[in-house]
Formats: structure tokens, sequence, C-alpha cells
């Protein structure tokens, strides 16, 4: 105590020499004496008088404006502070101030939901593009509350962190809990989300001289004696307050940005999400993290509701760790599962709508909106991501793509069976080549510690779907079939005609082992996805009509292309047309079929449709 006390006194006699050579808006040049420290049972006193007309008056977030005047003429009434004022604005808060500085404050900020709700651009301020990954392997979720009806995402996400390859930071038998200590043992923290409490307050203190804005983040650590004993000074100077639960009274700890620059340290690069009210309103407590070595920092910019902000943090991890579990509902059928970079995650989060709601989010239902703030050397993600990957068994090689970290890690084969060391042929951010290792039929990538999702290899080719084509004379098949956007996409798609259980012939569509990028545009192209070299395979030895239906239509879907084979008519313009079973295409008997099939790439959907033109 004494030490840290010292500590500060000594920054306080700083400031004072600062503001009496070049003036800092209070007296210039005055010695900065705080007044004697109240003795506890005096805080304390004023503190259940807080309690006491918590309980009595039935404030409430929901009836703040009726009754906050009363509240705060009834606080005034006690004689016990020196200061008693609101705000009832944008944040509703009452704050009392006692005579030795110490600051009481509580914030109506975010009404508990009590149970699960229903199944701005990214703002990099230093400029940089992020890179690679958080410094440390460490994770920490924190739930701060001291009333356990609001929702806690932290229950929820710690469960699928060990995968990625995080280690989660306990104390004894359990997680850590948010308290004071809790949070001066982050050092090693790569990962850090915090549910609870902001504010937003302009403080009177020696320490900030024109009342400037001043933003805090609860802990879950209690006033105490011995609390107040250690941390006397910080109290005294508002770098510590004393906040009080509206539903229960019961009293909390919360840390000024200047606290947190001055003890709460986390990893290098580390990724900070502060999913509470206030601490994204300006860049304070972001650049107070970022001092402290995190890379990049998520905060509201005002007061959130509790079910929006639970939303929000589950839908993070979701798309950030490659989910689909944590909002289930929030995804659709197409949507990639696999890990996001962060600002992929972020940039969802602006264009996925909640479930039954029409906002995203990146805000609540009152107009909060979530800002990232991000250092010079940030984070691009917080583990490698597998988007697809390419088998060639000519050169026996196997190509992936997605986002890995500029660094060369390590590609393992079937990572849960023999963990096979893949050898690395080439190793960029988005693509890399290892040698085929024969039985392998799952990989992994492996960088700095931290694990992408597995990927599975497909070595030989095998049935995707298969129709019956309906009866008429006239039949439009239109067959869509997903595949992970590459120019360098290797694979074979091939459509084969069926009759009375004999396969007859078979039209193929191969991917070029270089080719241009796809445009933007969807083209009838013949550069970009060009045809085998024998378009019509003969099944039976039999001589077949050519198909009509040409060069297949590309529609570019942003990570993802979607083929769609389309094929009209029958008779002699049609590749239907079969020598030995023309009068059974004609009359449509159940004996014709197509079946799809897909080798050496993975498409991510597969669909056949027929319809009467």
């Amino acid at each position: 105590m004494a030490l840290r006390n010292a500590w500060l006194f000594m920054v306080l006699g700083l400031l004072a020499l600062t503001c009496g050579l070049w003036g800092c808006g209070g007296n210039s040049g005055e010695e900065l004496q705080l007044p004697p420290p109240l003795p506890y049972a005096v805080q304390e006193e004023a503190a259940q008088a807080v309690r006491d007309e918590l309980l009595t008056s039935g404030i409430s977030v929901d009836n703040f404006a009726d009754k906050v005047d009363a509240f705060v003429a009834a606080m005034r009434a006690t004689g016990k502070f020196s200061e008693v004022g609101f705000e009832s604005a944008e944040s509703q808060l009452v704050w009392m101030t006692l005579s030795d500085g110490v600051q009481f404050v509580i914030p109506f900020d975010r009404n508990a939901a009590g149970s699960a709700p229903p199944a701005a651009g990214f703002e990099n301020l230093s400029g940089r593009a992020p890179s690679g990954f958080p410094g440390a392997s460490k994770s920490a979720l924190l739930y701060t509350f001291v009333d356990s009806r609001y929702l806690n995402a932290t229950g929820a996400v710690r469960p699928y962190l060990g995968e990625p390859g995080y280690t989660q930071v306990t104390e004894g038998s359990g997680f850590l809990d948010g308290s004071l200590d809790d949070f001066e043992k982050l050092q090693d923290v790569g990962l850090l989300y915090i549910d609870g409490h902001g504010v937003e307050l302009y403080p009177t203190t020696h320490l900030n001289p024109g009342r400037k804005q001043w933003l805090y983040l609860a802990t879950s650590t209690e006033p105490s004696a011995e609390l107040k004993e250690t941390y006397q000074v910080d109290l005294q100077t508002k770098r510590l307050i004393i906040g009080f639960e509206p539903k229960n009274g019961n009293a909390m700890i919360l840390m000024s940005h200047l606290y947190v620059r001055d003890h709460v340290k986390v990893g290098n690069k580390s990724l900070v999400f502060i999913n509470t009210c206030y601490n994204g309103r300006s860049s304070l407590m972001a650049d107070a993290f970022i001092a402290n070595g995190a890379g990049t920092v998520l905060g509201w910019n005002r007061r959130v509701e509790d079910d929006d902000a639970y939303g929000s943090g589950l839908f993070f991890f979701d798309k950030l760790i490659g989910l689909r579990q944590l909002i289930p509902n929030a995804h659709g059928p197409t949507d990639p599962n696999w890990p996001s970079l962060i600002s992929e995650t972020y940039s969802a989060m602006q264009t996925t709508k909640r479930p039954g709601l029409n906002y995203e989010f990146d805000t609540d239902k009152f107009g909060a909106k979530l800002r990232i703030f991000s250092a010079i050397n940030s984070p691009a993600m917080i583990r490698p991501s597998i988007r697809t990957l390419a088998y060639d068994s000519e050169q026996a090689t196997i190509t992936l793509f997605g986002k890995f970290g500029p660094n060369q890690g390590v590609v393992l084969g079937n990572p849960e069976t023999t963990g096979v060391n893949l050898p690395i042929k080439f190793w960029s951010d988005g693509e890399i080549r290892v040698d085929y290792v024969s039985g392998v039929t799952e990989v992994l990538v492996e960088n700095s510690s931290f694990k992408s999702n597995r990927a599975t290899v497909q070595t030989g080719e095998f049935t995707a779907g298969e129709e019956v084509i309906p009866a008429g004379t006239q039949q439009s098949l239109v067959s869509f079939i997903d595949i992970p956007k590459s120019s360098l996409a290797r694979g074979v798609l091939s459509v084969t005609l069926i009759v009375n259980g004999v396969d007859k012939w078979k039209y193929v569509v191969g991917f070029p082992v270089a080719s241009q990028a796809i445009p933007l545009a969807n083209t009838n192209f013949s550069r970009y996805l060009a045809p085998s070299a024998n378009i019509v395979t003969s099944l039976d030895g039999g001589i077949y009509n050519f198909p009509s239906m040409g060069y297949p239509l590309v529609y570019d879907n942003g990570d993802r292309l979607t083929v769609v084979m389309f094929q009209s008519g029958f008779g002699s313009i049609s590749g239907w047309t079969l020598a030995d079973a023309q009068n059974a295409v004609r009359v449509g008997t159940a004996g014709r079929k197509v079946r799809f099939t897909k080798s050496l790439y993975e498409p991510l959907n597969t669909t056949s449709t027929f319809v009467a033109p």
C-alpha cells in the first residue's frame, strides 16, 4: 500500500510541477493536496444511504426520467455528500462525491434482459493494415456484473476457445471473475473479452483540469475497509470510483482509463472486446489498452441494451472462431463457416440483421454503435483459416487457400490420429502448397500455437447429386455447384446421362492448372473455366450427339463461384439425344437420370432443378 500511494503522490507532484510551469487550467503553481480520508465507517454509512434509497424509491432504467429529481434530492438531504448530480440525456446516471473526494456513481445504463434473446466501418485509427495473430495464446473472458440477471456470454463462448489453441487463464479451481486483482494478471493474454458496466464521467479532480471526459470500466471487486486503505489515493483522485447496481444495490469498483493505463497490462498485439456501455465513446479506454500491448480494441459508443450486447458477443465469436453454434439462426445456409478475419467479422456485424429484428449486430435497438480501434501492430485474425483446398494427383501436392499469417507454420495431416507433418513447398498469407502423403484425408494449419479449422482432402470422384429427368419432350436442367473462389482452383465437374441404369455419356468441365482472375460479372467464358479435352466422353462405345449446352455460366458471389449448367430440349439440337435411346428420351420414361460428380476440389453446396420451359 505504501509503495502504491507513494508512487501516485510522485505522479501528482509531477502534475503539479507541470501545471506550475505551463498551466493546466487549475490553480497554477499551487501545491496539490488531498483532503484527509474519511474513515471507512463513514464511507459505508453513505453507501448504505444509497442502497436504502434505491430500494425505497424504485428508480430504474425505465423510470429514470420521472424519478431522478426526487432521488437526487433525497441524496442531498442525507448531508453525507459534498456534491450530488445526475446525467439525464444519453447517459442515465447519478453521481455523488464524499468530502474526501471519493466518487459514487449509479449507472442506469443497461437494463438486464434476464433471459437469452430469440434465436460504422472498420476504424483502423493508425491507417495500417493488420497482420498475423495476437502475440499470446492465453484468453480471459470476464463477467464483472454484480447482478447475475445480466446475460453472460462468457460461459457460452469459453468451451470453443480450446480448439483454436487458446489456454484460458484460471485462478485456483476456477476462471477469473474480473476483480481488480484479476485485471492485473492479464500480461500474457492474447484474447480478452469483458461483460460488465461502463461509465462516462467528467469528474472533478486535480488529475482532470477542465473536467474533461473520463471513461470507466467496472470490476467485480466490492468496496471494503482493506481496499479503501490500499487504494485511498486512487479513490480520492477518482482514478477508481465506487458504483452501485441499480436493481440490488450491490457495490463495485470501476477503473478509469488512467488506472487501466497504469495497471492493466495485456499480451502484445492482443484483441480486446469491451462489451460494456461507453468504452468506445472515445478512444480513451482503447488507447489505455493499446498503450499496454493491445493491438485491436472494440467498444460501444454509448449505453447498449443487455440482450443486444449479448447477441453481438455471440455473433462476434461465431464468425471469428468459425462456428454457427452460438447464435445459429443468425447464419444463412450458404454462409461460410470457416474462421473470419477481425475486419471480416466486423463487416459481417455491420451487414447481418439480428434474427427477427430490423437492425444489425454492430448496433442496438436504440442506435448504439460498436467501434473498433487499432494500433500500429494489430492482429488480422485469432486463428488460421482454411477456406478451400485442391489436391493435384499428378504432382502429388495439396494447395490450401485461406488466411494463414505471413510467417511460416506447419501443416498437419490427419491431426486427430497420426499427425503427419506435410512438407511445405510454398507458404504465403493466402496460399500454402505441401506435398501429399498417402493416406492423408484431413489437414490442419498451425501457426504460432494457433490452430486452424480442419479441411477434408478429396482424392477421388464421388457423387454430388443424382436426379431423375421428369417426363416431357422439353425440359431445362439448371445445376448449381458452388465452388470456393480462387484463380488457382483445380478440379473436375461432370454431368453423366444415365438411361435405364446404364451410363451413356459424360460432360466434363475442368478447372485448369493456371487460370486468369475471375471477373466480377457473370459470363459465358472460355478463358477462365476451360472444358477438358474430351468434353463428351462416350461410356459405352456408342455414337452420340455433341451437347448443345456449350460453356457453363459462372456467377461471382464474393467468396465463391456458382456454376450453372443449362440443358434445354431434346432431339437433334440436344445433348440428351442418344442414338440407342432416342425413343426413351423423347417419351420421358422413368429410366432417365442425370448424375453430378465432382473431384479434386470441394464445392460448398450442390443443387439441381428441372424446370419445364
